[in-house]
């Protein structure tokens, strides 16, 4: 949930979900994963605004552009548990 106003600081989300030989593209402490892996995914950007609540599916790559001004969120996963009920965490 975005919690201020802001300028910039899109959210890029692209449909290729991370597999685990993803992993041997990205150097070691990094979470900077390899352009080429989301090459030829379709894309979406997102500009949200204070007071929206964005969900995405956290295993698809997604990037965040550069605000140009303070922005303050609050971030939590929700999952599915066996039982058919919801959970969330921070």
């Amino acid at each position: 949930m975005f919690l201020t106003s802001f300028e910039g600081g899109a959210c890029i989300v692209h449909e290729r979900a991370h597999e685990d030989q993803d992993d041997q593209t990205v150097p070691r402490g990094s979470y900077i994963y390899d352009r080429a892996l989301v090459d030829g995914a379709r894309s979406a950007r997102i500009q949200p605004d204070k007071g929206d609540l964005l969900l995405i599916n956290s295993r698809c790559y997604h990037e965040v552009e550069r605000a140009r001004s303070d922005r303050v969120t609050y971030a939590a996963f929700v999952g599915l548990l066996p039982d058919g009920r919801f959970v969330v965490w921070a």
